[in-house]
């Protein structure tokens, strides 16, 4: 089980690096928050789609608004603002501001560390010598790759906005985390979660002039719309293998491994858009392999089985379904 979540994240930071690359393709054809409503549209549909059309789907999307299943539904709709909305808006402004390295890189070290300090404090298990080694090892690799863009003009800004867009994905994976290991499926989550990501960016747009309507769409252009797409089928990808790799492996492992994206869609991004690729940023991309190998050690099944186990209607993890 362990080896199969890992294999979960693995895809979830692949789909991560394509996200990551469309959205920066896409990013001149629409305003954020329009181009955030039609990523998240893929992500709606389709996990409304599997959790209606299965038994389990529908029966555990009945026991998220049960009385009592208030905390959960919170969880899933902080989710929903945060990550759908919140932390793309933060991180598409701070690309726009510096660039794709020091960016995706200052992002990855805010997520990472934000969510090891939620999940010790969250559910309480401590984060293990090997897992922290990891992170450091990976936090020093997205420190090299993103040295060539440190001290030039607007960085502290692009530093800060990124770190919080990092620590808004922590709190929303951690969210995620809280919701799958009281039972609830993958489809479900993601369906309430993307519903109200969808109705926030629909609300941004409005309130920023550009509602998703007929002729802002036209504006944006086929070929805009269907980059949009594209970045919007790499999100629902990303989601569905990253909330997958969190019901089979601990919270802290998964978005480790998954996080490792950043750097590596950075030195991609490098290469299409620019800047000069340097030894740094070579470096600091064989150092977070490194660091997710060593997170992955030994640590997913021992921090598993410290977490709480509530009982549903299995008494058991999601990882056993």
């Amino acid at each position: 089980m362990r080896v199969r979540g890992e294999l979960w994240a693995v895809a979830a930071a692949l789909s991560f690096v394509a996200l990551e690359l469309s959205v920066r393709i896409a990013a001149p054809y629409a305003p954020p928050a329009l181009g955030s409503f039609v990523r998240v549209l893929p992500v709606f549909a389709l996990a409304w789609l599997a959790t209606l059309a299965g038994a389990d789907g529908r029966r555990d999307l009945g026991l998220l608004f049960r009385p009592g299943a208030a905390v959960l539904l919170g969880a899933l709709v902080l989710d929903g603002v945060l990550n759908m909305y919140v932390a793309n808006a933060l991180k598409i402004y701070a690309l726009t501001r510096g660039g794709i390295v020091l960016t995706l890189t200052a992002v990855e070290v805010g997520q990472l560390l934000g969510t090891a300090i939620l999940v010790r404090w969250w559910f309480g298990p401590a984060v293990r010598p090997p897992v922290w080694l990891g992170m450091l090892v990976i936090v020093a690799g997205t420190a090299a790759a993103s040295w060539s863009q440190v001290f030039v003009p607007g960085w502290g800004e692009v530093l800060a906005l990124s770190l919080a867009a990092g620590l808004c994905f922590a709190l929303s994976v951690t969210a995620v985390g809280y919701v799958l290991r009281h039972g609830i499926g993958l489809w479900p989550t993601l369906a309430v979660s993307a519903t109200v990501g969808l109705a926030v960016t629909a609300a941004a747009s409005a309130l920023s002039g550009q509602a998703p309507t007929p002729a802002h769409l036209a504006h944006v252009g086929t070929v805009g719309v269907g980059f949009l797409l594209l970045s919007g089928a790499a999100y629902a990808s990303a989601l569905f293998f990253l909330t997958g790799a969190l019901a089979r492996i601990s919270i802290v492992s998964a978005n480790a491994i998954a996080g490792a994206n950043g750097p590596v869609a950075a030195l991609v991004g490098a290469l299409v858009f620019g800047p000069t690729v340097t030894p740094l940023l070579v470096v600091g991309v064989l150092l977070v392999a490194v660091g997710a190998v060593l997170v992955r050690t030994r640590m997913a099944r021992e921090e598993l089985e410290q977490l709480p186990r509530h009982a549903g209607r299995t008494g058991a993890l999601p990882a056993t379904r």
